[in-house]
């Protein structure tokens, strides 16, 4: 898996899909991004994380593999409860499948814990028109 540095210093990340380099760089410290992934993040499930709310928005699936092989969960149904995952016993998260998303992206983003519901707001970006987008979770 991809560490937060990684994706915050992808080239390519900040091309196609910024949201994901943008959020990286809200990630903890050096030390942090340098270490943690954004696997580890997904699976811990923590609705505090910047990771939950990215894959939700750009409709990903998550692939795990464990005991039975391969298989794929659309990131809606990957996120049970808080700190709870669609994991069965043995099931490591092995890779995240992003669409590159052609609809304009958030390029500004407010942290869930400070608003209630665990809502995420943002500013969208398309083109030189902006508008405003809100994520329930």
């Amino acid at each position: 898996m991809a560490t937060h540095g990684d994706i915050l210093a992808s080239s390519l990340l900040a091309k196609r899909c910024p949201m994901l380099p943008a959020a990286a760089y809200h990630i903890g410290d050096t030390q942090v991004r340098n270490v943690g992934t954004i696997g580890g993040s997904l699976v811990h499930a923590d609705p505090a994380a910047d990771w939950p709310a990215v894959v939700l928005a750009l409709d990903a699936e998550l692939e795990v593999t464990g005991p039975s092989g391969r298989r794929t969960i659309a990131a809606k149904d990957f996120f049970v409860d808080i700190l709870q995952t669609s994991l069965q016993p043995g099931e490591i998260g092995s890779r995240v499948r992003l669409g590159v998303p052609l609809a304009p992206q958030l390029v500004a983003q407010q942290k869930g814990a400070e608003m209630p519901g665990g809502e995420v707001r943002g500013r969208l970006h398309d083109h030189g028109r902006d508008g405003q987008a809100q994520l329930n979770h």
